[in-house]
């Protein structure tokens, strides 16, 4: 996964080989959607770069937009 940093936080650039068939939102939309995951991890026995690395990972394949941790 390529991604870009800015400061310490990873961008990783989106899974353009993801598809939802006949769903496509344009600018023109009078609804749009968003949507923030936010994990919490027990630091004292999951090493923290390992698991987001991972959930990131989990995420990218259902996901089409940029993904940052």
């Amino acid at each position: 996964m390529k991604y870009t940093t800015n400061g310490t936080t990873k961008r990783y650039m989106a899974n353009t080989n993801c598809s939802y068939g006949s769903f496509a939102v344009s600018a023109g939309d009078k609804y749009q959607f968003g949507c923030e995951f936010e994990f919490y991890i027990d630091t004292d026995f999951y090493d923290y770069t390992i698991v987001i690395d991972e959930i990131a990972k989990e995420i990218y394949e259902f996901c089409t937009e940029d993904l940052s941790k």
